[in-house]
């Protein structure tokens, strides 16, 4: 997971994701960590994980492909 995090386009998504889902923090806490309203951080959150779940896909695709 935490090599992968460094894959998510901006560095906001990597904090989010970083922060919520390896870290573990609340959503208030990622958010006063990142300077921004929960609802920023949750977005974010999601974002960084749906890319990375893209990227995932991607790579297994071509996995399999080889």
């Amino acid at each position: 997971k935490q090599v992968a995090v460094g894959r998510v386009a901006g560095p906001r998504q990597r904090d989010a994701v970083a922060y919520r889902h390896i870290l573990g923090f609340t959503v208030a806490d990622t958010a006063s960590l990142m300077g921004c309203s929960e609802e920023a951080a949750r977005a974010s959150a999601y974002q960084g994980l749906r890319k990375l779940k893209e990227q995932e896909l991607k790579e297994r695709a071509t996995w399999t492909n080889d």
